[in-house]
């Protein structure tokens, strides 16, 4: 059976492999697979770790792209060894940077800003709250905005890279947000549900909102669905089965696995909760 490629995924290939032409443009606009010799490594890093300035990992995902491409030349015969056969990358997981209650205090207060940045400070506090990738972020439509008998509003969205239904509550913050920008141009013309711009826009302008309450790390669109999930679970106790539902995965231990951690207060509180229950025995 032949693996189904995600669009998303296909969407990465593609950025990589047009990142790679670039490579060859700047390299040697000319280049055969055949002149390609295992040293091009050092080229590779250069290009992509000190001029194009891309993460360690971003940098090693062209470079094993390129050796996927070199093993295709090597199997229909048009060269005898592929040159990046040897090459490896161990990568580091980056531990998940979350924000508190205080920090979006902060963010929601924040002062001084022009209404592009009031507008990726807004979104991004609705991606907080709902707890939604940037792509699915950007593909709400007003549809997908349901009701329950009891008067509560949710979205109905499925997730574009794994296809689970998720519903995420609206709270009176996301709806207001609906209603502030729901004349925005961006809106109107595209028929979805917020103004949303592409990442890399909204990462710049994350960067330096982060800077302007201090926050002591950077935010990216990636670190609202994380922190949506750190609160859910961590701050407000909710059941991991509810907090899954919300994001859409297929299971409470993906949740778990991913998100659960043990804050020193949690820690403090139970041990003092356990003390208070064998002095009263």
């Amino acid at each position: 059976m032949a693996k189904v490629i995600r669009p998303s995924t296909d969407r990465a290939v593609r950025k990589r492999l047009g990142n790679l032409i670039d490579f060859v443009e700047w390299k040697q606009p000319n280049l055969k697979v055949t002149d390609i010799k295992p040293s091009i490594i050092h080229d590779l890093e250069h290009y992509f770790g000190k001029i194009r300035a891309f993460a360690p990992d971003v940098m090693a995902r062209h470079i094993k792209e390129l050796r996927a491409v070199l093993q295709l030349s090597l199997l229909d015969g048009h060269i005898e060894r592929n040159p990046l056969e040897t090459f490896t990358h161990t990568s580091k997981p980056k531990p998940k940077e979350y924000l508190t209650l205080a920090d979006l205090e902060k963010l929601r207060h924040l002062k001084g800003l022009d209404e592009s940045e009031r507008l990726e400070r807004d979104i991004f506090l609705f991606q907080i709250i709902t707890g939604l990738s940037h792509v699915d972020l950007a593909n709400l439509t007003p549809e997908k905005v349901k009701k329950t008998p009891e008067g509560l509003y949710y979205l109905d969205v499925r997730r574009q890279k794994s296809g689970v239904q998720a519903f995420p509550i609206l709270d009176d913050e996301c709806l207001e947000t609906i209603e502030r920008y729901k004349q925005h141009p961006k809106v109107r013309r595209t028929g979805r549900l917020l103004p949303i711009n592409e990442n890399q826009h909204r990462n710049r302008v994350l960067k330096y909102l982060a800077r302007s309450i201090d926050l002591g790390f950077s935010l990216t669109t990636k670190t609202a669905r994380d922190s949506h999930a750190d609160l859910m679970l961590n701050e407000y106790g909710i059941a991991p089965d509810v907090v899954a539902a919300s994001l859409g995965h297929t299971s409470s231990k993906t949740t778990l696995s991913l998100y659960a951690r043990l804050k020193p207060e949690t820690v403090a509180k139970a041990v003092a909760e356990a003390r208070k229950k064998k002095a009263n025995s």
